[in-house]
């Protein structure tokens, strides 16, 4: 049974164009696959589910189209994820550095995770202004900054680590599913990752369907996992 559903959705911009629309059509339509992922997971029994929604490289892109994202990003999350998950009882976290967002971004992003954080059926974690290098550095500078208070010196664990990072709380992926054609994570997650397993998907993240989380699940179920033992027949 899988806990923990991430999905790197990618391929909004090439999913317009190759219909010659306005690149800001393909990332409403990536909106509108949020929200049929978040339904379809939820009637599915996953607990947690990320959704890679923009990264720190992303604000690379032009100036308008990241306006653009941030603004329907904003838009669906209040006018639309709210309600769902009010209604639902999900409750919304975000990970990443909020501060990298413009202030009214962020302050959505802040009142919908106070708005929802009592809520006690399934976890959506959305990864915004999200860098796993990143996440990772200020971790470490964290831990840092609190020997340097104690004026004590003592080596990192992993589990210390673990407990600085945005997933402190949350169960490591079972399964990472990547849209949009290329076989890589882009700096996602690369510390909570190590034993998930992964599928990588050709479509583009506007074309999901619910029967492609069918299809994910079923293929997930089929794999043996032994971390690094012996699979026993």
């Amino acid at each position: 049974m899988i806990e923990h559903l991430a999905i790197v959705m990618d391929g909004n911009g090439r999913w317009a164009e190759s219909r010659n629309l306005n690149r800001r059509e393909g990332h409403i339509r990536g909106a509108e696959a949020v929200l049929k992922t978040i339904i379809a997971s939820n009637m599915r029994g996953i607990k947690y589910l990320t959704l890679y929604a923009f990264s720190t490289e992303n604000f690379k892109r032009s100036s308008s189209e990241v306006s653009s994202i941030l603004e329907i990003i904003s838009s669906y999350l209040l006018l639309r994820i709210l309600p769902l998950a009010t209604e639902n009882h999900y409750k919304i976290v975000f990970l990443g550095d909020l501060s990298l967002l413009p202030q009214d971004v962020a302050q959505v992003c802040t009142h919908i995770q106070n708005e929802t954080a009592q809520n006690t059926s399934m976890h959506v974690c959305i990864a915004i202004g999200y860098g796993g290098r990143s996440e990772v550095v200020c971790a470490i500078n964290s831990y840092i900054a609190t020997l340097e208070e104690e004026n004590k010196f003592e080596p990192i664990s992993y589990e210390k680590l673990a407990s600085l990072l945005y997933t402190s709380n949350l169960p490591d992926p079972d399964l990472v599913i990547r849209y949009g054609g290329h076989k890589r994570l882009s700096n996602f997650m690369p510390l909570q990752t190590v034993y998930s397993d992964f599928i990588f998907t050709d479509k583009l993240w506007p074309d999901f369907v619910e029967s492609d989380l069918d299809e994910f699940l079923s293929e997930f179920a089929e794999i043996q996992k032994n971390y690094g033992g012996a699979i026993k027949n």
